[in-house]
């Protein structure tokens, strides 16, 4: 118990500026585990903290302006917190709560969007784009996955073999292309209409344990995972008429965009 506290505030001190509901799912996660740690034998239970580089894959990373589907990410962080219950003594039952950060290509969703808006018949040229701002954040992607785990003894490593699949829940970039020219009467604004998506994820991974202690592992993960980010949008015309104003709804939409990553992670090991 003592240990997952101490994990769980490690955590929080070093992404205290992240949103609340990554916080959540760390918090369900930890407090997950500590439960189950009540019911099972404390002595067999082993955990892990890793940390590493997120690198996008298939559309996701893709900076195609015409393919809705693209998501612009970029390299970005990865965060591996997991727990391991061994079930004989090649596998182990295993649960994880994996974060990924991606930055967004700002020029390429930037032209995309702008291109959407350009179907509107609103195109706007030379010096009237100082009047076109553009807001984008990160792709943030938080999973909680459970499965199993076949491990090798090498004698002075260990190599796991995972397969894991559970929830995702994704923080999505919030969108926001607006022109506003002060010597018109109207406003365009398109922005995102949703900050969240949930879908299942599934991943598979592999992970070298070195002991460099007699309770503590150095490790080194590679890990893909693969989940979908729905994302619904809208596109307005604000019509300014003195002191009030009218809006008009040009269209909604709606995109998935595969979210698809490899990560490589290195952190320790600790077992009870």
């Amino acid at each position: 118990m003592q240990l997952c506290a101490t994990l769980f505030c490690g955590i929080i001190s070093v992404f205290q500026f992240k949103i609340l509901k990554m916080k959540k799912i760390f918090l369900f996660f930890v407090g997950m585990v500590c439960t189950l740690n009540m019911f099972g034998q404390a002595e067999n239970w082993f955990f892990s903290l890793s940390m590493g580089t997120s690198l996008p894959m298939g559309s996701f990373k893709e900076i195609k302006t015409l393919d809705e589907k693209a998501g612009f990410a970029e390299k970005g962080f990865s965060l591996v917190l997991d727990a391991s219950y061994p079930l004989g003594d090649n596998w182990s039952l295993k649960g994880a709560a994996m974060l990924y950060s991606n930055p967004i290509n700002r020029s390429g969703m930037g032209t995309m969007l702008e291109q959407r808006m350009n179907a509107r018949n609103i195109i706007v040229t030379g010096d009237d784009r100082d009047y076109l701002t553009l807001q984008l954040n990160s792709w943030l992607s938080n999973n909680i996955v459970f499965g199993p785990v076949y491990t090798i003894n090498l004698n002075k490593f260990y190599w796991d073999f995972q397969v894991l699949a559970g929830m995702n829940v994704t923080q999505l970039p919030k969108q926001k292309l607006a022109y506003e020219n002060p010597e018109l009467n109207w406003i365009y604004l398109q922005r995102n209409t949703s900050s969240t998506s949930l879908s299942v994820g599934y991943g598979a991974g592999t992970v070298l344990r070195f002991a460099i202690a007699s309770n503590v592992n150095f490790k080194l993960g590679i890990d893909y995972f693969r989940s979908q980010a729905t994302q619904k949008y809208e596109e307005l015309k604000i019509t300014k008429n003195g002191t009030s104003s009218t809006t008009e709804k040009l269209s909604t939409g709606e995109v998935k965009t595969p979210i698809e990553s490899l990560s490589a992670t290195v952190g320790l090991v600790y077992y009870l």
